[in-house]
């Protein structure tokens, strides 16, 4: 309903794209690991210093400890709760959807939305073109892992190489 327009929004930004609202991701199915970055094969171990998850609400994700996990389509979920069995009636539906909010409150709304946000511009700046995707340190992304320490050490295997 209505985030799906600030969606297109903040991912045009970030992309300076057309995005079409109600547009829903695509390659959001696990693919073979894949890993993209250019520091692979320095043959020394790097220490894993910053990890960034990007995810749906789908996807069951394990050993996430440490990492920062953005989930892409919170906003989504949050706009399928909110617009949960809304009358047809507009003003009806208008005036529900702002008890809704109000219960909600603006902080819980913040801190459910602003991740989503985030995950979505930055996800653009890696180019992260499917899901799940592991970025280790801001340089390599490790695709279609579900268990973060899996990523990791693939991304330490990979400066061994």
């Amino acid at each position: 309903m209505m985030t799906n327009s600030l969606i297109a929004v903040l991912f045009a930004a970030a992309t300076s794209t057309l995005v079409v609202p109600g547009t829903q991701l695509t390659n959001t199915q696990p693919a073979n690991v894949a890993i993209e970055g250019p520091s692979i094969g320095t043959g020394s171990v790097r220490p894993v210093e910053t990890v960034e998850v990007f995810s749906n609400s789908a996807i069951y994700l394990t050993n996430i400890r440490d990492a920062r996990v953005f989930v892409l389509d919170a906003m989504e979920v949050l706009d399928s709760e909110l617009s949960a069995g809304l009358p047809a009636n507009e003003p009806e539906a208008l005036a529900i959807l702002r008890q809704r909010l109000h219960a909600l409150g603006a902080t819980a709304l913040a801190r459910r939305t602003k991740p989503a946000a985030e995950g979505i511009v930055q996800a653009a700046r890696y180019g992260v073109d499917r899901i799940p995707a592991v970025v280790i340190n801001g340089e390599a992304v490790i695709y279609g892992v579900t268990d973060i320490d899996v990523a990791r050490s693939i991304f330490q295997r990979s400066h061994l190489q």
